[in-house]
């Protein structure tokens, strides 16, 4: 009976450990389909984002409502990429933000999940087509996606407030002139936490008689003072 059962559990592993296997591949397989189906997304939004830009100077709230149309596709696609597909559940606490409100959103960049979880806020808020990441310029000068980036209005900087200046100045002028609707976001650190960025990031505050967070990176202030 002894090795009956042992045959039966080594089956039984077998089997758990095909299964295992067989999800594994078809997950892998399903994940690269659909990132390789939001890629080419991405590659059709650039051009037609790219298209957009000789109507921005002749109908500049068209072509904002148009880009952030598009826009809202992709980063729609993005959501269900690590929501439906990846099974993650992103669990919204506090008051309810108000719908389509204007709003300068300042967060810590830890991962790849702060981005979804803005992004999930601006959809209950219905601002995801609105929102506008600060990015870096050198973005500007990559074939379509700065193009693209630049016809959305999003905010190429250097974080060299002198160079900066005029960009500021062509983001907050739809903003604030033509009232156009947006989430303008920034990350407090202006880059990814990593350890080695951390034991940098503490040995700068210790030098200058700052706190530094246990968790996060120090804010920085860079291209914000001149």
């Amino acid at each position: 009976m002894s090795r009956i059962g042992t045959g039966i559990d080594f089956i039984i592993s077998e089997s758990e450990q095909l299964y295992d296997l067989t999800r594994g591949a078809l997950l892998a397989i399903r994940s690269i389909g659909f990132l390789v189906f939001w890629l080419a997304h991405l590659w059709l939004a650039d051009v037609a984002l790219s298209l957009l830009l000789p109507f921005t100077a002749l109908w500049p709230d068209r072509a904002y409502d148009w880009a952030s149309v598009i826009a809202e596709s992709v980063w729609l696609d993005l959501q269900k990429l690590f929501i439906d597909l990846n099974g993650a559940k992103v669990i919204v606490d506090g008051d309810p933000l108000p719908a389509g409100e204007s709003a300068i959103v300042v967060s810590n960049h830890v991962d790849w999940t702060d981005v979804y979880s803005i992004q999930e806020l601006a959809i209950q808020s219905g601002m995801l087509s609105r929102c506008r990441w600060f990015a870096k310029s050198q973005l500007r000068w990559v074939p379509g996606l700065g193009w693209g980036l630049w016809a959305m209005g999003m905010p190429l900087v250097s974080r060299e407030w002198t160079h900066d200046k005029a960009e500021m100045d062509r983001v907050f002028h739809g903003a604030i002139r033509k009232h156009w609707p947006i989430w303008l976001i920034a990350y407090s650190e202006a880059t990814r936490y990593t350890s080695e960025k951390h034991v940098e990031g503490a040995a700068w505050a210790k030098a200058h008689g700052k706190i530094m967070p246990k968790h996060l990176l120090f804010p920085r202030t860079k291209g914000f003072i001149a």
